[in-house]
């Protein structure tokens, strides 16, 4: 029989159980239908775009999906496909809705039609790999001139690791943020996150083409797909409350638990100061822990509620610097109302009564009068010698 419908799946050594649920279902599916299901296996030694530049050269069918670990398919994901074939035999492609979070009461279900996940017809693929450029969604976008829109939601996307990104628009604020992510792509955390959610304040937020800016530069920084959400709010010289409150309400919403990394704009007031450069190791610290050693973080993760670097036990526990790990499940245990004092949204994570959780890294240095060189940071994950606390009441024991 000829084959109508490939559907392509990419996947590594680390998502191999994920990927084989995935290839279950989409092989049950499948049976006695004109579709092709194909996996490649890759140790991440070529590019996502490579390898499914490969699986395009293999695919013989008339129409092209790719499908990944990410989403969860509805039952008639490939019939649909296959109807909309065979009626549209001629269209460049088919869209179709992803509903993400769709239990979510407010705040954070949606739906969408990202172009990473839309059938193509294999010819306008192999017509957009002649084209300039790297991203192949985008390359193929500029060769579809007719497109059929479905309705229905085909896949579903709920999250099993964020990041939360709390942004201050000013001073340097674009050039961190552009740092952070660049950061999350080159650590291979970025393929890992199911959502990366953006709060922008600004106090531009009534300045429509101000919002249309940000999110086109924004946008630039994302792969196509439909990873990086992004907010914005007014300024109400609350600082990091708005985003944690957003986050807070995230986590009540979850029907599962999530693991989240929490980061933020940390040094854009300092930007222009002589303690500038003090920050900056401080963040790079940070970011150095929780970011490029993730796999450690997510690891630890696993038997605490949250972790981060530099724990301190006054004013109150936390983090001295606010960027950390932690789970759902606790989080929404958290009290949503955030203190007015300055401190208050640091001391935020570690103050519920009863909690487990550990430092990864101590720089025993007060990163507002010194600087830290990255030489002290230790680059391989065994190397770390993380400290574990619990929290009963008021006291804190190692």
């Amino acid at each position: 029989m000829d084959i109508k419908l490939s559907i392509l799946v990419c996947s590594t050594p680390e998502r191999l159980t994920a990927s084989m649920e995935m290839m279950r279902q989409l092989e049950k599916q499948a049976y006695d239908r004109p579709v092709e299901v194909l996996m490649l296996m890759d140790n991440l030694v070529r590019s996502i775009d490579e390898q499914k530049t490969s699986l395009i050269q293999l695919a013989q069918g008339e129409f092209i999906a790719f499908m990944d670990h990410h989403y969860s398919l509805s039952e008639d994901y490939i019939a649909s496909l296959l109807d909309a074939i065979m009626q549209h035999p001629n269209v460049d492609a088919i869209a179709f809705n992803v509903a993400h979070n769709w239990n979510s009461s407010v705040g954070f279900g949606f739906s969408s039609k990202p172009k990473h996940l839309m059938c193509y017809a294999k010819r306008v693929l192999l017509q957009s790999a002649e084209k300039e450029g790297r991203d192949w969604v985008e390359k193929a976008i500029q060769c579809v001139e007719v497109q059929v829109e479905m309705q229905q939601a085909l896949v579903k996307k709920v999250d099993k690791m964020a990041c939360f990104m709390h942004v201050f628009e000013i001073n340097n604020w674009m050039e961190i943020v552009k740092r952070q992510i660049g950061r999350l792509r080159l650590s291979g955390l970025y393929e890992k996150l199911d959502s990366i959610y953006i709060s922008f304040v600004t106090e531009r937020a009534d300045d429509e083409e101000h919002i249309e800016s940000i999110v086109n530069e924004i946008g630039l920084l994302a792969k196509s797909d439909d990873t990086m959400k992004i907010r914005v709010v007014p300024q109400t010289y609350d600082f990091e409350r708005s985003t944690l409150k957003w986050l807070h309400q995230y986590c009540n919403e979850s029907p599962h638990n999530v693991q989240i990394l929490y980061m933020h704009t940390k040094g854009v007031a300092r930007f222009g100061t002589f303690v500038e450069p003090f920050v900056r190791d401080w963040v790079h610290l940070m970011e150095s822990v929780l970011v490029d050693h993730h796999e450690m973080c997510l690891k630890h993760l696993g038997s605490v509620d949250a972790c981060g670097v530099n724990y301190l036990p006054s004013p109150k526990p936390h983090f001295s610097g606010n960027f950390w790990w932690a789970n759902s499940e606790y989080i929404k245990k958290l009290d949503k109302e955030i203190g007015s004092d300055y401190l208050a949204p640091e001391m935020w994570l570690l103050s519920h009564h009863q909690s487990k959780f550990c430092c990864l890294f101590h720089s025993e240095v007060n990163h507002y009068e010194q600087p830290f060189s990255s030489k002290n940071i230790p680059i391989l994950a065994s190397y770390y010698q993380p400290l574990f606390y619990s929290k009963n009441g008021e006291m804190v024991k190692s």
